[in-house]
């Protein structure tokens, strides 16, 4: 009797799937000849916290370009950041599973009372210059934050409110130095102008019309251009601006309108008004080398993959005092174009960050997190424990983009962490 026809394709397909079941089972008892387990959950800087100092000069391993700090730290010769270690009495207790210690960083406003709480209402605040103007004053009876709040009412176009950034700015109104600004206001109206000038209408070098945004309300708080990415105001240029040399006298900061913008009148409540530098990021690094000596346990660096920061923030609680504003953005990243530890204002870097993150929310102490690509971190090169490959950066703001997010704040900072994972 003759068999069907299909059962002659039966030692065929057994055969088949014998070979297929021989290879699943290759590939079940394969291994990834890499053991990652080396580096899962492992810090990568657990020996270099913020007060980790090198063992030959016992200078701090974090550290600033030259150039933002190190000054003498007075009007003349400021420090534009800050980073020192605050006690309990400052940060309270610490969150579970952080052991400290905790640094406040802070980039420091540097226009003077530009919180306008060294000055008591009525009064005007030291500097500033009021041009045609029944009234100008601090205001207590509804400051946007802290106790008091720049009140303005121009009458008529002409009217002007100005302040000499060459006298009252830290550091005085360099020519060769970008300046970043921001500031917070309440309006009934729908735009008003800033610029700079020499205080004689006519002469403005350069200027920024401000339009409120939504929703429409004289209660909300809009910020100039938008740094805490809530309700932000709209704006016509950037917020960045310097000293033209060909007008050496135009130092003069004004609210109102010179001849540039038509307006009928412009009132307002205006506070937190800040001015950085904007050369560059004000960038709190860390230089991580290929392998550590500090930690000779720790794995040696690798390219690729990913590599995760965090660190723990809290508000600072003096913020809003002594001109210290309340940090909003902050980020974090690599810095692979390092190799030389001097940083100097003018040198460009090559940073890779993660957010900023919004820290207008954060109540308490939490931990924030920073996923950075690890694909430009080149390995192949390294042939001594102490080569560095990158740095690790930490902003307040957010200066990659340009100067728009380039902000004065202070947060408290505890427990930094950098984790790699090949994935």
């Amino acid at each position: 009797m003759k068999r069907p026809q299909f059962l002659s394709y039966v030692p065929a397909l057994t055969a088949t799937v014998l070979v297929l079941c021989v290879l699943l089972l290759l590939l079940a008892s394969c291994t990834d000849p890499v053991d990652w387990s080396d580096y899962s959950g492992v810090n990568l800087i657990a020996e270099r916290n913020f007060d980790a100092v090198d063992a030959a000069s016992n200078e701090p391993l974090w550290y600033f370009a030259d150039g933002l700090t190190g000054n003498a730290g007075t009007a003349a010769d400021p420090d534009f950041v800050t980073f020192e270690e605050v006690d309990s009495g400052v940060y309270g207790t610490l969150p579970a599973g952080a052991t400290g210690p905790v640094y406040r960083y802070e980039i420091v406003n540097l226009l003077a009372n530009g919180d306008f709480e060294s000055t008591a209402a009525p009064a005007a605040p030291a500097g500033w210059v009021s041009s045609g103007l029944t009234a100008a004053a601090t205001d207590a009876t509804e400051p946007i934050t802290g106790n008091n709040s720049l009140s303005l009412d121009f009458e008529l176009p002409t009217n002007r409110y100005s302040i000499d950034l060459s006298t009252y700015l830290a550091g005085g109104f360099p020519a060769d130095v970008i300046f970043a600004f921001h500031i917070d206001f309440r309006m009934p109206v729908s735009t008003f102008g800033m610029d700079l000038d020499n205080t004689t209408t006519g002469s403005v070098q350069g200027q920024w019309q401000i339009n409120r945004g939504d929703p429409i309300s004289e209660a909300v708080v809009y910020r100039y251009p938008g740094a805490g990415l809530l309700l932000p105001a709209s704006f016509n240029r950037t917020n960045s601006f310097m000293l033209d040399p060909d007008y050496p006298t135009r130092t003069f900061f004004s609210f109102g309108g010179l001849t540039l913008i038509s307006q009928e009148r412009t009132e307002g409540l205006f506070d937190s008004f800040r001015i950085v530098r904007a050369d560059q990021g004000h960038y709190l690094r860390l230089s991580i080398p290929f392998t550590d000596n500090l930690d000779p346990t720790r794995p040696e660096l690798k390219g690729g993959g990913t590599y995760t920061i965090t660190v723990w923030a809290k508000p600072d609680p003096t913020a809003g005092t002594g001109n210290r504003i309340a940090a909003r953005l902050f980020s974090a990243g690599l810095d692979t174009s390092t190799g030389n530890p001097a940083y100097t204002l003018a040198k460009t870097t090559t940073v890779y960050t993660d957010g900023p993150t919004n820290l207008e929310a954060l109540a308490d102490w939490q931990q924030l997190s920073f996923a950075v690509s690890g694909r430009l971190v080149d390995t192949g090169t390294a042939t001594t424990e102490d080569e560095v490959l990158f740095d690790v950066v930490f902003e307040i703001g957010h200066y990659v983009d340009g100067s728009e997010y380039s902000d004065a704040g202070s947060v408290l900072l505890t427990d930094p962490s950098l984790e790699w994972s090949p994935y």
